[in-house]
């Protein structure tokens, strides 16, 4: 039997007997960790915060096997707010479901554990429309994962944007007419604009944009194929 500490996020969490739950932690040192919470459900129970969606806390877990308990808990972060907003729950359910597809147990990612706590900070505590952060963190997803996305410049050949731009499934970039593939789906500068502005903007900042609602849909339909396509998995997105 071992200890280890860890630092997490709950992504996850499922009834495990009559009072136990079994919880998906997301966390900084070893990706993906699932740990039981024993007692959790009893009125009385001392770690029943840390079985909370979105709970960021310093967990320690002793190993049985290939299984772990939770035997404390400091909770570092709440994020109680999310909770009690439905359109900031629901924004940030979203974050999470992009995490359970990109996560990886024992495979450590600290850019994008701590893109997912600026993420959930900023819908929870900085006012900024969900929407634009789940783009924002997309955005981020690729870049962590070694895919940029270059929206300043055609992604094929390199050269400013100046007429009508593309967005390719297939190589997921944006490109001018010239360099546009087979499949390619035109994009109106609005849609552009919004990616390029949520790339560029941070998280704690983007409360301060005023972007159309359809372009941002557009846009945020536009990342979320592109994800399911690179990663061949379909996500539950919310809007």
């Amino acid at each position: 039997m071992s200890e280890i500490r860890v630092n997490g996020i709950v992504i996850g969490a499922k009834d495990f007997k009559e009072a136990d739950k079994i919880i998906t932690i997301y966390t900084l040192e070893r990706g993906i960790v699932y740990a039981k919470l024993a007692g959790v459900k009893k009125p009385n129970a001392k770690l029943k915060a840390a079985k909370e969606l979105f709970c960021f806390a310093q967990f320690d877990l002793v190993s049985k096997g290939d299984f772990f308990s939770v035997t404390g808990a400091n909770i570092i972060e709440s994020f109680f707010c999310l909770s009690q907003d439905l359109e900031k729950f629901y924004g940030a359910c979203n974050i999470l479901e992009v995490l359970k597809v990109v996560g990886r147990e024992n495979e450590n990612n600290q850019i994008l554990f701590l893109e997912t706590l600026k993420a959930l900070d900023s819908i929870g505590f900085k006012g900024s429309d969900p929407k634009l952060v789940l783009i924002k963190f997309l955005i981020k997803i690729f870049e962590a994962l070694g895919y940029d996305l270059s929206l300043n410049r055609c992604g094929k050949c390199s050269m400013p944007f100046s007429g009508k731009r593309f967005f390719s499934p297939a190589d997921g970039v944006v490109t001018c007419l010239a360099c546009k593939g087979a499949g390619a789906v035109e994009i109106s500068p609005q849609v552009h604009s919004v990616m390029r502005l949520c790339q560029i903007t941070d998280f704690d900042k983007l409360s301060s944009l005023k972007l159309p609602a359809q372009a941002a849909e557009e846009a945020l339909s536009i990342l979320t194929k592109n994800f399911e396509d690179k990663f061949d998995r379909k996500i539950n997105i919310t809007h």
